[in-house]
């Protein structure tokens, strides 16, 4: 009598651990799969960030292309302006025949805080936080700027 309830106690010791394993490999498994969904997720923020930068900025570099007024980016275009801001913790533009921000009417382009730009000489630059809170400067080099004292 005593082998066999010592040998079922070993029977369910050796279930428990197998059960415990696998939740542990559960638990673990969707934690290496959350923190790298929110490293891709910020990944890609970035890098969104960046290539909008650049394309507008190119797209910009005209002699009278753009400025910069109130923290916001105002770029000219034939009729119309787009104007590249930060409003509740996102990185908007606004399409408008006007060059004032009309609140909430912006298309969201990314996840930012603290967005400031400034003109340093031929530079425009850029500082933001980022959803981690890590600081980010960004430069542009224009030809349009070249020429202003």
């Amino acid at each position: 009598m005593m082998k066999r309830v010592s040998v079922q106690f070993v029977q369910w010791i050796l279930l428990a651990g197998f059960v415990f394993s696998m939740v542990l490999m559960l638990y673990l498994g969707a934690d290496f799969y959350q923190s790298m969904n929110e490293e891709s997720n910020q990944a890609i923020n970035q890098r969104s960030i960046l290539l909008y930068f650049n394309h507008r900025l190119n797209q910009a570099d005209i002699q009278n292309g753009f400025n910069i007024e109130n923290n916001v980016l105002i770029i000219n275009h034939e009729g119309y302006f787009t104007l590249v801001y930060e409003e509740n913790g996102y990185l908007v533009e606004q399409v408008s025949e006007m060059d004032m921000v009309l609140e909430l009417s912006g298309q969201k382009i990314a996840k930012i805080s603290n967005l400031d730009y400034s003109i340093n000489y031929n530079q425009v630059v850029i500082s933001y936080l980022d959803n981690e809170n890590n600081k980010h400067v960004l430069k542009y080099s224009l030809q349009s700027l070249r020429s202003l004292p």
